[in-house]
């Protein structure tokens, strides 16, 4: 996926670290978008399993930024 994303503050919004929001984001099962807004939703697991869904931007330097991390993802993004 090349370099690493940052996150941006509004990600740790729903109390996941650091850690978890970087493995669900390199070990997405899933992506949607992006939508109108840029956004782009990805769900992958936890190190321990939990399903997260991640939601990313792509900066005009072709950075990702991760602006939004939850769990348990929403059945709306398992599909």
């Amino acid at each position: 996926m090349g370099h690493e994303p940052v996150i941006a503050p509004s990600a740790y919004r729903h109390d996941l670290d650091e850690q978890d929001i970087l493995h669900a984001y390199r070990n997405a099962v899933v992506a949607h978008g992006p939508d109108d807004e840029g956004l782009i939703m990805l769900v992958g697991p936890t190190g321990s399993g939990r399903l997260v869904e991640i939601g990313y931007v792509i900066s005009d330097d072709n950075v990702h930024v991760i602006v939004h991390a939850m769990a348990p993802a929403r059945p709306k993004y398992m599909r």
